[in-house]
């Protein structure tokens, strides 16, 4: 729904129904928002389209997790389940690239995101950004590190509960 409900908003924002008039400057919704709201138009969109992946992602590490899909026995489910979800999440992507009107795809976006987002933090200094920035990295640093085997083992061992 997120994904229909943003092709939506591209389509009326580009089409005949934009609240803006041609007349002026040749310019519709879309192209004002990109250029009068930057930041506020590339974020929304980019959280939209990354929700996606993101949730369709976390569903499918759940399903494995749940039904133990990486167990001996049932990796052949594992590798199905796996499969059709990247099935899917490349087709959306490749759809979401189709949508794609100021970029020539998701990971232009993504680039200009960044950049905006970098931009704020480093030239213009803003703290809050600042603090966000070293908060995702600390974030990603002990994801990673938790994604070692050597905290799985330690994981395994100080869950006294079978949580794990």
């Amino acid at each position: 729904s997120v994904l229909t409900s943003t092709t939506a908003t591209t389509l009326l924002l580009l089409s005949k129904h934009s609240m803006i008039p041609k007349s002026v400057a040749n310019l519709d919704a879309y192209h004002f928002l990109k250029s009068n709201m930057n930041f506020e138009f590339v974020y929304t969109r980019w959280s939209f389209l990354v929700s996606i992946v993101l949730f369709l992602t976390a569903t499918t590490t759940r399903i494995v997790l749940e039904f133990e899909l990486y167990k001996p026995k049932r990796k052949l489910a594992g590798w199905c389940v796996a499969s059709t979800m990247s099935g899917v999440l490349c087709f959306l992507i490749g759809y979401i690239n189709t949508t794609q009107n100021c970029w020539p795809s998701m990971l232009g976006l993504t680039k200009e995101v960044f950049h905006i987002v970098w931009d704020r933090a480093y030239v213009k200094r803003q703290p809050m950004v600042i603090a966000s920035l070293v908060s995702f990295t600390i974030a990603a640093l002990l994801s990673l590190k938790f994604l070692l085997p050597e905290s799985v083992e330690y994981d395994q061992m100080a869950d006294h509960e079978g949580f794990t």
